[in-house]
């Protein structure tokens, strides 16, 4: 049975790595590895995100980053990176990482956790769907949620303005 654990602040170099090959592989912009690395230790060292790690030695990892939701009166959860080297998927790796993510947010509190995926991405959304993910309002008639976003600021050197979000 596959497992996943939280990541500490030894778990850095690992974290940083596998979310630098995500991006690669995804073929999106990033930063320098220095720079990935300080922003995961960053982040290990706060209260606001956490990093789960899965394999031994680690070729899954996911981040969690938390906010408190006013209406709700709980921390809200929010999936924002989840990455299963491709020669180790569908061997439950993925699963055990959301498995950890969704028990560590229990014990923080939260009562939901969301997430964005690209509607082409039909694995992944097939994947969200079997861990009963959904991406309608008020239940599978209610009308469909979508995810939105805009650039506020210059976007950082790796990232065109005109690359999408």
């Amino acid at each position: 049975m596959a497992r996943a654990h939280r990541a500490s602040e030894e778990d850095v170099e690992a974290v940083a790595a596998l979310l630098a090959e995500s991006h690669d592989v995804e073929r999106e912009g990033r930063p320098d590895d220095e720079t990935l690395r300080a922003g995961v230790a960053r982040l290990i060292g706060g209260e606001d995100a956490e990093f789960f790690l899965a394999g031994e030695p680690p070729v899954g990892v996911a981040e969690v980053r938390y906010r408190w939701s006013l209406f709700s009166q709980a921390e809200d959860a929010y999936l924002e990176d989840l990455y299963v080297r491709a020669s180790h998927r569908r061997q439950g790796l993925g699963r055990a990482l959301l498995e950890a993510a969704f028990e560590r947010a229990r014990e923080r509190g939260a009562v939901r956790i969301e997430l964005g995926a690209s509607e082409g991405d039909t694995d992944a959304i097939a994947f969200y769907e079997a861990l009963a993910f959904e991406n309608r309002f008020g239940g599978t008639d209610g009308p469909r949620a979508l995810f939105y976003a805009r650039w506020v600021a210059e976007p950082p050197p790796w990232q065109a303005a005109s690359t999408p979000l």
